[in-house]
């Protein structure tokens, strides 16, 4: 996918070698979509009809909605939350749907039930300026829960940085029994949280799970809810401290919890948010969101690759939060979702034959901004469902005037000591404040904001430049006027926003 800024970009490029153009051209300030960080909280149950927490009690019925106010948890200038849904003893199979409240009701879902089932979803929300959701059920009767582990907001708060997948736990609890894992070989020092996907079966009863930061009390919140002899998927994002510990806890009988890393949120991380309306964006009975746009069901054996950015915004984007649903399965089905161009994959979602389960994804992208999606199951075929809830964008680490950098890099213009080409723009890493950038054929420079100049590359211009990475500028001449904050030049870089 082409973005209107790269097609102008790239006839610059190839207009460089037959035109005379100044070293900045200087763009028109264009608009940008704001950039959340995610500040985790010690999880706290928002909602529990059963009792009249955040809602009067009593059960929900068909069509109902319950509004969860947030305002006294979240500072306004919050974008998003970070909710796990848990439907209980429901008196027919239905769907919770998580929306803004004040919005239209999405036709979404978070949380899928069946008769008697109580099961739990995470789900990520965009709130506006009352910080209010809504959750709506679909048919029947039964209980909310809600429990907040966090929020997204501008300003303040940590990035988000995707992962190779990796196993970081397979632990058998029996009841009323707690672990707590070690994740310190895993995840580096300074991350705040840490995103999991979870598989857990082999349950002997009926029995909810909690993860937490290790070190602190246990909160009275769940990241499972499920009935004896299922197993279950969901995504939980769980805070971290200094020594990267979580523990788990499980409340009955015996359970056997399986985590994979799926990415963490720290000071080294360069994803900033930005939460989207709910929509659906992939569904395999109408061939919505394929590659290809052939519909049907995901055999077992098969690969899809996903197309979700048709709402992303017109900025590097490193993935998508979606919510995933497997539907009308001819057999169990063990859905992974790829996170680099195949290279790796996240035992995502699991769902049994004949039955509808739902789980949250932070999906990577990969050269082609898709993701790719396979059924690992032996037998059988499933369609799939995908709800977009936000979009996770590239940035650089810091607060302000990130550099980004693609096309052909030979002589070090990448800055970040790597030579080759990039189809997609990425940011020059631990490097910005840059208020202004000019680039060569084999040189490029950029103006900080404390008036430093800095530059990278090969230049026979600048004496004695070969450097991989920037460098301040030997000459000790300050520019005298700076330049605003949005530019474009000749050459593989364009300079951003990024707050």
């Amino acid at each position: 996918m082409i973005r209107p800024g790269l097609a102008v970009l790239a006839v610059l490029v190839a207009s460089a070698a037959h035109v005379v153009v100044p070293a900045v051209a200087v763009a028109e300030p264009v608009a940008a979509p704001a950039l959340s960080r995610y500040t985790t909280v010690t999880p706290a149950r928002v909602l529990d009809t059963r009792g009249g927490v955040g809602a009067p009690a009593g059960r929900v019925g068909a069509g109902g909605t319950v509004t969860v106010d947030l305002s006294g948890r979240l500072p306004v200038t919050a974008t998003a939350v970070l909710l796990n849904v848990t439907g209980l003893a429901a008196s027919t199979s239905t769907t919770i749907t998580a929306f803004q409240t004040g919005t239209t009701r999405p036709g979404t879902a978070a949380v899928n039930l069946y008769t008697n089932e109580s099961r739990a979803g995470s789900v990520t929300v965009q709130v506006g300026p009352d910080r209010k959701v809504d959750l709506h059920n679909a048919a029947g009767t039964l209980d909310l829960v809600a429990d907040l582990s966090g929020y997204y907001a501008t300003g303040s708060g940590a990035k988000y940085r995707p992962t190779a997948s990796a196993e970081l736990f397979d632990v058998a609890l029996g009841a009323a029994a707690t672990r707590t894992v070690d994740l310190a070989a895993r995840v580096p020092a300074g991350a705040t949280a840490v995103a999991v996907a979870l598989t857990a079966g082999q349950t002997t009863a009926p029995t909810s799970v909690t993860a937490w930061q290790a070190g602190t009390a246990r909160p009275g919140t769940s990241v499972v809810t499920m009935a004896a002899r299922r197993t279950v998927s969901n995504l939980a994002v769980v805070a971290l401290g200094a020594d990267r510990k979580l523990s788990l806890f499980n409340e009955a009988g015996t359970i056997r919890v399986i985590g994979q890393l799926v990415g963490y949120y720290g000071a080294d991380a360069d994803g900033a948010f930005v939460p989207v309306t709910p929509h659906r964006a992939l569904d395999t009975t109408t061939g919505q969101g394929n590659d290809s746009g052939v519909a049907g069901p995901l055999k077992a054996g098969e690969y899809l690759d996903v197309d979700v950015t048709a709402s992303a915004p017109a900025l590097p984007i490193l993935g998508a939060v979606f919510n995933l649903t497997a539907t009308q399965g001819t057999g169990t089905a063990r859905i992974s979702v790829s996170q680099s161009l195949g290279g790796y994959t996240t035992r995502t979602l699991y769902a049994e034959a004949a039955r509808t389960a739902t789980t949250q994804v932070f999906g990577e992208f990969d050269t082609w901004q898709e993701i790719g999606v396979v059924n690992s199951g032996t037998s059988g075929s499933v369609h799939l469902l995908g709800d977009v809830t936000g979009y996770f964008v590239d940035t650089c680490v810091g607060n302000a005037g990130c550099v980004f950098v693609w096309g052909a890099g030979v002589t070090g213009q990448f800055g970040d000591g790597t030579s080759g080409y990039r189809a997609e723009p990425g940011a020059i890493p631990d490097f910005g404040d840059v208020v202004a950038v000019a680039g060569g054929v084999w040189e490029n420079m950029a103006l900080r904001a404390d008036g430093t100049v800095w530059v990278w590359g090969y230049s026979d211009a600048v004496p004695g430049l070969t450097a991989y990475r920037p460098q301040r500028g030997r000459s000790r001449q300050r520019p005298g006027a700076r330049v605003g904050r949005h530019g474009v030049v000749v050459g593989p870089h364009r300079l951003r926003p990024d707050r």
